[in-house]
């Protein structure tokens, strides 16, 4: 299982890819734990993992009022149906706060789910569900993140623009992920630092060897595609790669990169 949104929870996508590849994926889960950690974001990307469409497969509902019987006959009426992708998924989020009206209607579901359904409950107080709802599904339990599991997810991704295959590599690679530090930092100021780290940066560029200068473009070309900062950038970039390639004076093509 490859997530790309969900940040950190490593067991949890270890336990959930261990699950789905022995082909012993429950019906129900419960995923229980602080708010705002992401567990929603688990759900709805483990979704789609798994296969279904996201819009013909995939039912949310995302209240803090909780669920009420109206809507739990929609989703089970939603989950009844023939998917389009692999299964449906209905996610209800603050399950906790549903009604029992709402909670005695998904029973029916969690005792006889439908084929090729799949219902995930998110709380934050996993006792507050019913004892019977509580009975009928896998519980997951989520906690909080640390501050460096956070921090390094984020700048793997970012670095990485995205790329499984890339992020992998910084993650086992320390002086690759220093070059991916160092290329962010040179790529900032190019595009919004002072005069005075303009020049500085130009002139650390230009000592050093052309696989290196070469390097940096090509971490600069693929960052300004991601994130464009104004077409006088991208052309400034595209220029100097081209300037290279005619073997001219690597300062003063620095200095052009660099310098307003």
């Amino acid at each position: 299982m490859q997530f790309t949104k969900t940040i950190g929870h490593e067991k949890q996508k270890m336990l959930l890819d261990q699950i789905v590849k022995n082909g012993r994926l429950a019906h129900a889960y419960v995923f229980a734990g602080p708010e705002n950690v992401g567990k929603t974001t688990f759900a709805l990307e483990l979704a789609g993992i798994l296969g279904a469409d996201s819009i013909m497969d995939l039912a949310v509902f995302d209240s803090e009022e909780g669920l009420k019987i109206e809507t739990a006959r929609e989703i089970q009426n939603r989950l009844s149906l023939t998917p389009v992708g692999i299964l449906k998924v209905a996610v209800i989020t603050h399950a906790e706060n549903m009604t029992v009206e709402a909670a005695n209607c998904l029973l029916k579901t969690l005792e006889e789910p439908p084929g090729r359904s799949l219902l995930i409950l998110v709380t934050s107080n996993f006792h507050a569900l019913l004892p019977t709802v509580r009975s009928r599904v896998q519980r997951i339990n989520f906690g909080l993140l640390a501050d460096s599991e956070i921090s390094a997810d984020v700048e793997i991704r970012g670095f990485a623009g995205g790329r499984i295959g890339l992020a992998k590599r910084l993650l086992a690679d320390e002086k690759l992920l220093e070059f991916y530090r160092q290329a962010a930092k040179i790529y900032k100021i190019l595009y919004a630092g002072s005069d005075f780290d303009r020049l500085k940066t130009a002139e650390a560029l230009a000592q050093m060897e052309e696989p290196q200068i070469q390097a940096f473009l090509k971490y600069a070309g693929s960052r300004f595609v991601r994130e464009p900062q104004g077409r006088a950038l991208g052309e400034k970039i595209l220029g100097t790669f081209r300037d290279l390639q005619y073997n001219l004076n690597v300062k003063l093509t620095m200095d052009n990169l660099f310098l307003t």
